[in-house]
């Protein structure tokens, strides 16, 4: 994840990158985000969390349950924060990298990719003219992608940050988000 590619995650496998882990694969896809002005550049999940990788993270430690749903490509959502502390913790053990949730400073930066047009397609709810939208999940890696790369940021299942002084918060809207409050 070098500075060479960031912001031209959605451009293409080439401007992904994925770290590996050992015996089992890689890890999440991952995009590199421009500095905003007061801070560094980073790298951020492409797609939201999906069943299938806290599985992954499940079976090969043995500290949680996996997760029951069959289609593994959703996103993970309702997850305890132990989980996904064990998770990040995981991935950086395995990987030797640092992984972490983002701020929301990150995180809006990121979801904006200094455009911030949103998707009008987005998965929101709306029933509007015999047009009905929303209300289950969609595979992880459906959607629209922001011009930074980043899928499925505003709406479909909310995305978990941390908060200035500590602590966390849900942010980007979910699939029973109505649409005109979806952002």
């Amino acid at each position: 994840c070098s500075s060479s590619i960031a912001g031209l995650g959605a451009k293409g496998t080439r401007a992904i990158c994925r770290d590996r882990i050992p015996r089992m694969g890689h890890g999440p896809s991952l995009v590199v985000i421009p500095a905003p002005a007061k801070g560094k550049m980073f790298a951020i999940g492409k797609y939201e969390t999906s069943v299938e990788e806290i599985n992954l993270y499940c079976e090969s430690t043995k500290k949680c349950k996996k997760l029951a749903q069959t289609n593994t490509g959703l996103p993970a959502t309702e997850i305890p924060i132990a989980v996904i502390r064990g998770y990040l913790r995981w991935l950086s053990t395995e990987t030797k990298r640092e992984y972490r949730l983002p701020s929301y400073a990150e995180w809006l930066h990121a979801a904006k990719a200094r455009r911030g047009t949103l998707d009008s397609n987005r998965n929101c709810t709306l029933k509007s003219r015999g047009i009905e939208k929303g209300g289950t999940l969609l595979k992880a890696s459906v959607g629209k992608q922001n011009s930074w790369g980043l899928v499925n940021h505003i709406g479909n299942a909310q995305e978990l940050v941390t908060q200035k002084g500590g602590g966390y918060i849900v942010v980007g809207g979910s699939n029973s988000t109505l649409m005109d409050s979806c952002n």
